[in-house]
């Protein structure tokens, strides 16, 4: 009968090995799969935290970006505030200068001129005083001698009074 065997006949040799698969699958469910599978969806729960934890801070990101956004936008408001306010004091600064140096302008276009005609008038009375000691001499020469104080005062007078005299003021 050894040479009778088939394909689908039983014998002891599959009997062995179906007992020892048996066996095989009874050892590794109890004490090999538990622990893989354990490990497994340890593994699992580690990605999904993993991801949770990207995602939360993926949100975060976008959070923290509109407030730099934001934060950015209000310095920039600051900055054009006080570059605003420095222009309008510089401008302000500027017509102040401008007005106190138009002033310190007028002041000194006065001043000059009321040294101008304080010139004036001095050499107009030195011009006076010459004449009158010009005409007090030619009287002194066409006379031929001194000519008393009254005579002087009056002839000075009269001369000072003269239209022609008085016509170069």
């Amino acid at each position: 009968m050894v040479g009778s065997a088939g394909l689908l006949s039983i014998n002891a040799t599959l009997l062995v090995e179906m007992l020892a698969f048996v066996l095989m699958l009874a050892i590794l469910g109890k004490w090999v799969y538990p622990p893989v599978m354990a490990k497994a969806e340890e593994r699992q729960k580690s990605i999904e935290a993993g991801l949770q934890a990207a995602a939360e801070s993926e949100k975060r990101l976008e959070q923290v970006k509109a407030e730099v956004a934001t934060i950015l936008e209000e310095a920039r408001a600051q900055a054009r505030d006080v570059l605003d306010r420095a222009r309008e004091e510089a401008l302000a600064d500027a017509a102040r200068i401008r007005a106190d140096a138009e002033a310190a302008a007028r002041m000194e276009l006065a001043h000059a001129g009321e040294e101008i005609q304080m010139q004036r008038d001095r050499a107009l009375r030195d011009l006076q005083n010459e004449f009158a000691n010009l005409v007090v001499d030619a009287d002194e020469r066409v006379v031929g001698e001194s000519l008393g104080p009254e005579i002087h005062s009056r002839l000075v007078a009269e001369a000072l009074d003269d239209r022609s005299f008085s016509g170069v003021g």
